[in-house]
């Protein structure tokens, strides 16, 4: 028995990886279901690019997401005074941006994380000087688009301790490692 590999699926995604015997099942749910797109070593699964190297380490990002991140719209007279209160339909934008802002923090760009949290927390009293901080949120995430989270390839038995090798599509091949999992007494 034991492990042959993982498959993580969402409501219009599947990713995974494993051995030969992961494979075979994989082929048999590909015979059964009619899947649009499948591609190996690369492609978007729940909103992150993800690609793997040969090496076995996989990158992820949200390159096209954060590319697309909008602006909030200030007026320019707006801007002059930052300490004025936001109107109702201003309020109702940065939401929506800070809703934006917070999925790419908390997917893959951490770094926007804590001035993410900070916007969050004043939205009940909002003012300009939040949609220009918004604003400048999003230029970041626009200007570091492609940047990337790195996962390094790894072999180290998880089993038991709720993380398995998922993050290794199909590693087999590379040199002394047979995308098998090693064989180990029971505890």
């Amino acid at each position: 028995a034991g492990y042959h590999g993982c498959l993580g699926v969402a409501v219009d995604g599947v990713a995974g990886g494993g051995d030969e015997v992961w494979q075979k099942a994989v082929t048999q749910l590909r015979e059964r279901f009619k899947f649009s797109v499948w591609k190996k070593g690369t492609g978007r699964f729940c909103g992150r690019d993800v690609e793997q190297d040969k090496d076995g380490s996989i990158r992820v990002g949200q390159h096209h997401y954060a590319k697309a991140v909008d602006y909030v719209a200030i007026d320019r007279g707006r801007r002059a005074n930052p300490a004025q209160t936001c109107t109702p339909g201003e309020v109702m934008q940065l939401r929506s941006a800070l809703g934006a802002r917070s999925f790419l923090a908390r997917e893959s760009t951490p770094d926007l994380s804590g001035p993410v949290s900070l916007l969050q927390s004043r939205v009940a009293g909002v003012r300009v000087q939040d949609l220009v901080e918004a604003n400048f949120l999003a230029r970041l995430a626009k200007d570091y688009a492609d940047l990337e989270i790195p996962i390094a390839a790894f072999g180290v038995d998880l089993r038991g301790r709720g993380l398995r090798r998922c993050a290794r599509w199909g590693v087999a091949g590379r040199s002394g490692d047979t995308g098998r999992e090693p064989e180990h007494p029971r505890r």
